[in-house]
């Protein structure tokens, strides 16, 4: 600015000194060179001053950003001093038979727990999972029959402390495509004989051994405690359950028909000791 006032007092200065007196235009000229630079000044103080005002929002932004962050890390620590610690992935959630375990299927590590009413450990072998193989897929109309039984019939009876392994045939009276969930106490050889419909998968469960004779292309799970296939945890207790035997039976078969085929159970019969030869069929 000092030079465009020194440039126009030259000119005003050799004018002057020519004519002794400036012209109007003369006048004019300088008039409007300086608004022009008192323009320029102006601008420049107003753009200091809106990028200063921006700075400061963004100061502040920041430090209310900072604020709110830390007001919620101290509560959260501060929930966190008042509740209990959260349960790790890898430890199982819930209790399955006095195992606190996972639910059907799962081959995570679970923790052995009283069993209700005995105050002795469930025994489990978590190694092996209670489901089918991967990919298995079953119809969706699928019928589930459940039988529950505590023993086949052996001739003469059994003594005190005699497991001896009996015989039973099913004989499935059905159409369409059926699944089996049987649970027993005592060892027990089960074959079966499909009277119509198509058998497309089998579950059985128990205390003592358990052997299955049937079409190896039906998938099947068999699993007893007695010596170490329990995967799918056999036990005569239930925490979420009470009532007699069969009833005991038919709450745990139905939790397996619904986690294994994802259907209730069509159908249920029980007796205490199971004949040679039975009919299943619906009911």
């Amino acid at each position: 600015m000092k030079y465009i006032i020194l440039f126009s007092l030259v000119l005003v200065t050799g004018t002057f000194a020519q004519t002794g007196e400036m012209t109007p235009e003369q006048l004019k000229k300088i008039e409007q060179r300086e608004a022009a630079a008192k323009a320029r000044v102006e601008e420049q103080k107003r753009i200091e001053a809106e990028n200063k005002k921006k700075a400061d929002v963004e100061a502040t932004t920041r430090w209310l950003i900072s604020e709110r962050d830390r007001k919620m890390k101290e509560a959260a620590e501060a929930e966190a001093r008042k509740s209990p610690p959260p349960v790790k992935a890898h430890e199982p959630q819930t209790i399955v038979d006095g195992l606190k375990g996972t639910p059907h299927g799962d081959t995570r590590v679970r923790k052995r727990l009283p069993s209700p009413g005995t105050g002795y450990p469930v025994k489990i072998y978590p190694e092996a999972p209670c489901a089918f193989p991967a990919g298995t897929k079953f119809p969706s109309d699928v019928k589930v029959f459940g039988i529950g039984t505590y023993e086949g019939t052996f001739p003469g009876g059994r003594g005190f402390q005699h497991h001896p392994m009996t015989d039973v045939t099913l004989n499935v009276e059905a159409q369409g495509p059926v699944a089996l969930v049987i649970w027993t106490y005592e060892p027990v050889r089960w074959a079966i004989k499909m009277n119509g419909g198509n058998l497309v998968g089998v579950l059985v469960i128990g205390y003592h051994k358990q052997k299955l004779a049937m079409d190896n292309e039906v998938p099947s799970i068999v699993s007893f405690y007695e010596n170490g296939k329990n995967q799918c945890q056999y036990s005569e207790n239930s925490h979420d359950q009470t009532g007699d035997y069969s009833e005991r039976a038919k709450f745990r078969l139905s939790k397996f028909s619904q986690s294994l085929f994802g259907k209730e159970l069509t159908s249920y019969q029980f007796k205490y000791s199971l004949p040679a030869e039975v009919t299943v069929k619906e009911n």
